[in-house]
């Protein structure tokens, strides 16, 4: 299970003389493998693969390609992102994650900043995303910051992006690496809830970086100083 793959497992059981087989199925597990990040700078456009990225959760409607609907109708660069539904809108009682790779932090040095580019078309207040962070490869998981954090992070005080902004725009938040828990073991995911009425375009995310302070990504990957552009930064 080495190679960046989703494997499926059914889990079943066969018992002689039961009467009742369809119902003996009882869980499809999803296992998504990707090889561990363990340099900083880290950087993907989404552009001929996932990133490593994977995405489950009830009524999930997180896909990877080409962007293409209602408000948000392309990918910040190039042609692939990841969105709720590539070509419409995302789904009713939608509790989603999109993850991460894992990412080693053990030898970074200086506080690492999680840098993407961002559109969103929600419910206002009805329906929100937001960021979680987990230390332990994601056996747990927290809300990662609050509004006002960072650049653009969370538009709304209960610490979430709801409303409109349809519009790519460039989002960021620093980590503090002593803050970390176990840095050889950090993940972080998005998360979509909605509610059962209204649905829209969703979120969507492209151009997705992770870097210690004292570099700073451009959408080709390469690093320069601390000079923002907007196509990743």
């Amino acid at each position: 299970l080495l190679a960046p793959t989703d494997y499926y497992f059914d889990v079943w059981s066969n018992y002689r003389g039961d009467s009742l087989p369809a119902n003996d199925t009882l869980k499809r597990v999803l296992v998504a493998t990707t090889p561990a990040n363990n340099i900083l700078p880290y950087y993907t456009g989404f552009e001929g693969t996932t990133g490593g990225w994977y995405s489950s959760g009830q009524n999930n409607s997180f896909k990877w390609g080409i962007v293409f609907s209602g408000l948000i109708d392309s990918a910040a660069n190039g042609l692939n992102a990841w969105k709720t539904n590539l070509t419409g809108p995302h789904n009713n009682n939608e509790l989603s994650y999109l993850y991460s790779p894992c990412f080693d932090m053990t030898t970074v040095v200086g506080d690492p900043v999680i840098n993407f580019n961002f559109s969103h078309q929600l419910e206002t207040n009805n329906d929100k995303a937001w960021m979680e962070l987990s230390s332990d490869a994601g056996a747990t998981w927290a809300k990662l910051g609050v509004q006002g954090d960072g650049l653009a992070w969370y538009n709304n005080a209960g610490n979430y992006w709801t409303g409109l902004d349809n519009r790519w725009h460039n989002v960021k938040h620093t980590l503090s690496i002593s803050a970390l828990g176990d840095k050889s073991k950090i993940r972080i995911r998005f998360v979509l809830q909605t509610n059962s009425t209204n649905v829209q375009d969703g979120i969507a995310i492209d151009d997705m970086s992770i870097y210690a302070i004292t570099n700073t990504p451009v959408s080709n990957g390469t690093y320069t100083n601390r000079t923002a552009v907007s196509n990743g930064t």
